[in-house]
């Protein structure tokens, strides 16, 4: 097993559910071909980083509320990598949002061209590129041109539902790449860079790791704005455009697994 399958194996596994039950998309794309998929969009990355060095430290378990690791998890990381464009506009992307579920959120204009910017940027990637001309080719990309297929997402990742009493609070992006607060629980929040920053700035404490999934791929445990995260699975190193393609091929194919 290469790096590219073990990466998308884990990820499906942990992040979707290994006993999920398929959709019927299964016969649009199979198992292979995901896998197929997934090699080769890590094989056309290039800003994946994969010289970050992470503490672990202690091995803690999901309930446990002591703090075994003084240490930060994340060590530095380059100014140059984080200059990168599809990084620099994932950060502009992280401060966009209210913590608490239940509190609405208002788009500004500012952070409507910023999710625009986000988008442009991961397709002027190869990676971006190849996802797109994938799906394309299976008839699941929205419309009849790559803009169109931004709209698609821009809706999927980007578009506001409620998580409480009707109120709009909550994306996907928010979920998966930023984190939410239901109550005293930290729900979501799966993106090593707000992870690195925020654990940086002293907004996150790392209390240990629970488990190594895979070369990089790490479940840990955390507290970040008052409220306690049992478990988060975080691939460091990940360059913005390979996770967030890797998440969209699985939603997209996948859908109803996570």
């Amino acid at each position: 097993m290469n790096f590219s399958t073990s990466l998308i194996v884990a990820i499906l596994g942990f992040f979707f559910g290994a006993a999920a039950v398929l959709s019927q998309r299964e016969r649009i794309v199979s198992n292979s071909e995901l896998l197929r998929i997934s090699s080769q969009l890590s094989m056309l990355d290039e800003n994946s980083a994969s010289d970050i060095q992470t503490n672990k430290q202690c091995h803690t378990t999901s309930s446990a509320t002591s703090d075994c690791a003084p240490e930060r998890f994340i060590g530095s990381v380059s100014g140059s990598l984080l200059g990168k464009p599809t990084y620099r506009a994932l950060i502009a992307l992280l401060d966009n949002y209210e913590k608490k579920q239940g509190k609405r959120e208002q788009v500004t204009r500012q952070e409507s061209s910023e999710e625009v910017a986000f988008l442009n940027a991961i397709f002027e990637t190869p990676v971006g590129r190849k996802l797109y001309e994938f799906l394309n080719r299976k008839s699941l990309a929205d419309g009849h041109s790559l803009n169109d297929f931004k709209r698609q997402l821009h809706k999927m990742w980007f578009k506001l539902y409620s998580k409480w009493k009707g109120v709009l609070d909550s994306c996907g992006f928010e979920h998966v790449f930023v984190g939410q607060l239901k109550e005293r629980k930290v729900t979501g929040f799966h993106n090593w860079v707000q992870l690195y920053i925020t654990e940086k700035t002293g907004q996150l404490n790392y209390l240990g790791y629970t488990k190594v999934i895979n070369s990089g791929l790490y479940s840990i445990h955390f507290e970040w704005a008052g409220g306690l995260k049992p478990m988060s699975g975080v691939y460091v190193g990940l360059s913005p455009e390979l996770e967030f393609s890797l998440f969209t091929l699985c939603y997209i194919t996948r859908p109803g697994t996570t």
